[in-house]
């Protein structure tokens, strides 16, 4: 895996009402602060892995990163959450 320093665990708080309606509170801590830096130092974990899960706790242009980290053929599954608008190269 990749580490990052200096920062808790993110943590997200999730509560549901009696209707099953959810909401969640999310402090990022070292996930927000997980940048492409830290992707591209790890290449090499990523260009070997034969799938890749990810999700949009960490920012985006880190996702972005990890995409570009992939070796061909392999799978890559994102969580899309929380919801944001994602750019064509995550999507492709």
């Amino acid at each position: 895996g990749v580490l990052v320093g200096g920062a808790p665990t993110g943590v997200a708080l999730i509560t549901v009402d009696p209707s099953g309606d959810n909401s969640i509170v999310v402090s990022p801590g070292a996930n927000g602060r997980l940048a492409p830096g830290d992707v591209r130092a790890a290449a090499s974990l990523f260009h070997a892995s034969r799938v890749v899960s990810t999700q949009l706790e960490i920012p985006l242009e880190t996702v972005a990163e990890v995409v570009r980290s992939l070796a061909p053929g392999s799978r890559f599954v994102l969580n899309p959450s929380p919801p944001q608008p994602l750019p064509q190269e995550v999507l492709a």
